[in-house]
């Protein structure tokens, strides 16, 4: 791979399963830069409120579904 650059938000950077730098390679070959982008938005903080949004889908649909069904039981 043709990799000039390999960024990082201003997050905190968690060590790899092996509990090294992820981030090591291309702090050895001077590619690695922070950038501050402003958001302190995670990928943990993005997996949660999908998590969040779909069982409130869900709620949402079996509450529906329920209303439905008594309306059809009548």
């Amino acid at each position: 791979f043709k990799v000039s650059i390999v960024v990082h938000g201003t997050t905190h950077v968690l060590p790899d399963t092996d509990n090294t730098d992820p981030y090591e390679e291309p702090k050895r070959q001077n590619k690695f830069k922070i950038v501050n982008s402003g958001n302190p938005l995670t990928t943990a903080d993005i997996v949660e409120r999908i998590i969040s949004h779909k069982l409130e889908y869900e709620k949402r649909n079996r509450e529906k579904e329920k209303k439905e069904a008594a309306v059809y039981k009548i």
